[in-house]
């Protein structure tokens, strides 16, 4: 089966996420070794952005992961109000049974720890001018990582 790689991103921020000792808000999964939600959610950009500028991307990407809040504790409501898509409920029913390492397994050529060097606004401007040095992902995966994930 084939998943929509930016739909895993979602459902990872959302199950694995981690909630405040405060019992208030919560924090990106502590896997991603990040503290900041701009921060978890750009470490994808460069590889799943498409078109978007980088401030569209994380929007995108809160609202998606919003969608799959409602199916784990995570902290987040979420859209309850809202069926996800298809799309989305084959990702859910199909990474289930899949630890943390496993999805993030899953997602490791997505991942480009380079942005964490710039805010949103920042990437947006590097991204204009194709400026964001992504030769650690270059070299493990090659320049094209297909926007499906084969399972």
């Amino acid at each position: 089966m084939q998943l929509d790689a930016f739909s895993v991103v979602a459902y990872f921020l959302s199950r694995f996420t981690v909630v405040r000792e405060t019992g208030h808000g919560s924090k990106p999964p502590a896997t991603l070794m990040v503290t900041k939600w701009d921060d978890a959610m750009m470490l994808f950009f460069p590889r799943l952005r498409g078109e978007k500028s980088a401030v569209q991307f994380r929007n995108s990407l809160k609202t998606r992961r919003e969608r799959v809040d409602p199916f784990f504790p995570g902290g987040r409501v979420g859209w309850y109000q809202y069926a996800p898509s298809q799309e989305l409920q084959d990702v859910i029913d199909v990474l289930a049974d899949k630890s943390e390492k496993e999805v993030l397994g899953l997602l490791e050529p997505y991942i480009c720890f380079a942005t964490l060097k710039y805010s949103v606004a920042e990437l947006d401007g590097a991204i204009a001018h194709e400026t964001i040095p992504c030769t650690c992902c270059d070299r493990r995966y090659g320049k094209n990582v297909p926007k499906t994930i084969e399972l």
